[in-house]
């Protein structure tokens, strides 16, 4: 279980683009790209216009259709050669492909 928190963090007014996935079907690690992962996220304070706020965008159905498009990347096929498990849009090499997904994640 791995949990990223960060107390000392300034509130803002926006969230950078960052959407990814955090596993990559070629990572060569042990179980790592061939295992069944659940996630879930926990805010610690509340996720609305306050101070320190922040949001996890989810996309409805992604882990059938979105993510076997990302895996199909040439990008995440080497970086997963390499034991890198995290893959974001903004870094595949199909950036035509990568605009459509961007589109599509920014609808929700």
């Amino acid at each position: 279980m791995w949990l990223f928190f960060c107390p000392a963090m300034q509130s803002c007014e926006t969230n950078p683009f960052n959407a990814h996935v955090d596993q990559n079907m070629h990572d060569v690690r042990p179980c790592l790209g061939s295992c069944e992962i659940y996630q879930g996220a926990l805010y610690v304070w509340p996720a609305d216009s306050g101070k320190n706020a922040s949001t996890t965008v989810l996309w409805p159905g992604s882990h059938r259709t979105v993510w076997p498009q990302m895996m199909k990347d040439a990008e995440f096929i080497k970086s997963g050669k390499k034991g890198f498990h995290y893959s974001e849009i903004t870094d595949m090499e199909d950036v035509e492909m990568a605009r459509k997904l961007a589109a599509g994640w920014a609808k929700y």
